[in-house]
């Protein structure tokens, strides 16, 4: 028997010639170890071959040799607010042991985060469907986009040159997805003043025509009226006449008494208990400076006023209605109510500070409801928290859970929660004066000259040159320093990313707004013995195996043909689409499973993908917070192995990515 072996890779090491004589009986098996050193990666092609006096075989096979090492990223978030002037540093460490052409530093910047209106409003204009929600939902963002970019002295059509950046951009992602969707970015009006104004006017009669005898608005022209959808057809006429849009006043008079009438005939009910619905009532009524109030009853001990009953009752809303009830007192000159809401619903607030983003937990139960959406919760609280502390920390903190919670990264998951969104950033921009920057942004590196200056106002808010990127060998190894100063008005939002490939003799762990750590575990065989009822009723034992997960640390070992459980535990800040997993096998090991197909996890689903180096996983949809991911490796071949990293990152946003941590584990025979 003899090994050929590509010299060009590979040398053999070790006392074993590369012929050796074996003896192998009938039927029987004979292991051959030859001990090799890599000299160089690239796809080593083996030969085996085995001869006797009467026949002869062979075997070739090819298998990949990796470089010690793999792509890592190392990312930071900040922001300044409008009436801050001082300077951030960025503490970056490039190590000395990597390849230098694949180091790459990238500073992203930007004064306001507005854009995200405009990247949204072409999924809300081109929907397919016409009811009473989508048409108040197409209605509404372009009467708000409008309204906020005058109030910054822009146009659209100076927006013209941003929008053919971003029509490649999403183009470039179509085709990689081949989704329906975004073909409504070939030809959107969102950048054609008077292409919107016909929108705002078409939507406007045909809401007119889909208004009930009553006063209010079922989901279809005819159907019974609904005072959900009745809410929000009102919420969107009295924000539109609020930007100045001539609106038939009887067609908003008629659907207010509708809304009155039927709330207060809600409130007689003994049964009447608070609820978002009703807080949302209150939230258009008082838009329109009204309320809902029951005559006097003396047999009746409950508030007359529906704000009053809401109030009282205030614990038994979800965050969703305390929200809405605090924007209602505030429209009704309750400010100090309205407060006692605010910081209510302050106690369900997360933050993360390493990425500079806060959102409020929603209950679990009841998620499909519309008053129990993750997102509309978080936006009607980021109107709130705008209205009563615009120049707080935790406005633009829930801006930024929001864009991060967008689908595809340009919309959020229906055409009304991307409308309340739309709304929301909306009175950000105006509150927080991010729609009228006047400053002046440096970059200094390492200490030395200003590297990068850019001067911000309102009319290069979108077209300014926001990135910063020095590459190769122009980033030494070594520690550096980035400063990022501003001088001036306005705010500021900045990101870092640093990317190499390291050689590292342990490769660490990294991630930002995702992070994963992966573990093994032995899976010992426990044999037992239980009691089940034979086939004539007698008591049999019957014979059965278990087994038991014991941790497999940094440099332990075990032995050949025993199972490994791989535990893949995945934390994310926020929820993403489009997810790839590559999980790094050990050398001497392999999967259990031999086909590639779906594969179910705790609570996701996801496409499992096997490989000669790594086990892929490819998952469209994470949900925000953290998951688990398992699959079986065996052991087989002896010696000592470098398990390199998981690799996850994000298929259509480069710069979201992380890794796990480097393990060593041992085989023995």
């Amino acid at each position: 028997m003899n090994l050929e072996l590509p010299a060009e890779l590979l040398e053999r090491i070790g006392d074993t010639p590369l012929e050796v004589q074996v003896d192998v009986p009938a039927g029987g098996e004979h292991r051959v170890d030859w001990r090799v050193r890599v000299k160089q990666e690239g796809i080593a092609q083996l030969t085996v071959k085995a001869r006797t006096d009467e026949e002869s075989d062979a075997m070739q096979m090819s298998f990949p040799v990796l470089v010690h090492g793999m792509t890592k990223q190392v990312a930071t978030t900040g922001s300044m607010r409008p009436d801050q002037e001082r300077t951030v540093t960025v503490e970056l460490n490039v190590p000395m042991q990597r390849r230098p052409e694949l180091t790459r530093l990238e500073v992203q910047f930007t004064p306001t985060l507005v854009g995200a209106m405009l990247d949204a409003l072409p999924y809300c204009l081109d929907y397919p469907y016409g009811c009473t929600e989508q048409t108040m939902s197409r209605f509404l963002p372009a009467v708000l986009t409008l309204k906020t970019l005058q109030g910054m002295g822009l146009k659209l059509e100076d927006l013209r040159k941003v929008r053919e950046g971003r029509m490649a951009e999403l183009k470039r992602i179509a085709k990689g997805e081949n989704r329906r969707v975004w073909s409504c970015y070939a030809d959107s009006p969102v950048f054609d003043e008077a292409e919107m104004r016909f929108i705002i006017q078409k939507g406007l009669a045909r809401i007119g025509n889909m208004q009930n005898g009553d006063g209010g608005w079922g989901w279809w022209a005819g159907n019974q009226s609904s005072p959900y959808l009745s809410s929000y057809v009102l919420f969107a006429l009295l924000t539109a006449r609020e930007c100045d849009v001539a609106i038939d006043e009887n067609l908003i008079q008629r659907g207010l008494n509708w809304l009155t009438n039927r709330t207060v005939r809600d409130m007689r009910n003994e049964y009447w208990a608070p609820h978002s619905a009703h807080a949302f009532a209150a939230y258009v009524l008082s838009m329109a400076k009204r309320e809902a109030v029951l005559k006097p009853n003396k047999e009746d001990k409950r508030p007359p006023r529906l704000v009053d009953r809401l109030f009282e009752g205030r614990d038994k809303l979800i965050p969703y209605g305390k929200a809405l009830l605090g924007l209602a007192l505030d429209n009704l000159g309750d400010r100090d109510r309205a407060v006692v809401l605010l910081d209510n619903t302050l106690q369900f607030l997360e933050r993360i500070e390493e990425t500079q983003v806060a959102w409020l937990r929603t209950p679990r139960s009841g998620w499909w409801y519309w008053y129990n959406s993750d997102i509309e919760t978080n936006a009607w609280f980021l109107r709130l928290v705008t209205r009563l502390r615009p120049k707080g920390e935790v406005a633009p903190r829930l801006v930024k859970w929001l864009l991060n919670n967008r689908r595809n990264g340009y919309y959020w998951r229906s055409t009304r929660d991307t409308t309340f969104c739309i709304a929301a950033m909306s009175d950000f921009v105006r509150a927080s004066g991010e729609g009228a920057p006047d400053y002046t942004l440096r970059l200094e590196l390492d200490g030395g000259a200003v590297v990068k200056e850019v001067r911000f106002d309102k009319d290069n808010i979108f077209t300014a040159d926001n990135r910063f990127v020095v590459e190769g060998v122009a980033l030494d190894g070594g520690q550096h320093t980035l400063k990022i100063s501003k001088r001036g008005k306005g705010a500021l939002y900045f990101n870092t990313y640093l990317r190499y490939f390291t050689k590292e003799p342990h490769i660490t762990a990294s991630g930002h707004e995702l992070k994963v750590e992966r573990s093994y575990f032995r899976l010992e065989q426990i044999p037992f013995e239980v009691e089940v009822e034979g086939a004539d009723g007698q008591s049999v034992k019957e014979k059965r195996l278990r087994y038991e997960r014991v941790p497999v640390k940094h440099g332990d070992a075990v032995k050949s043909g025993e199972l490994i459980q791989v535990e893949l535990k995945v934390k994310s800040d926020n929820t993403y689409t489009y997810l790839a997993f590559e999980d790094m096998k050990p050398a001497g090991f392999e999967a259990v499973e031999v086909r590639s197909g779906g594969k179910g996890q705790e609570g996701f689903w996801s496409y499992m993908e096997l490989r000669d180096e790594k086990v892929a996983f490819f998952v469209d949809t994470l949900a925000q917070g953290e998951h688990l991911m398992r699959y079986r490796l065996r052991a087989e071949i002896p010696g000592v192995f470098h398990a390199l990293p998981t690799r996850l990152f994000a298929m259509y946003v480069p710069e979201l990515r992380a890794n796990s941590e480097e393990q060593i584990i041992r085989v023995l025979d």
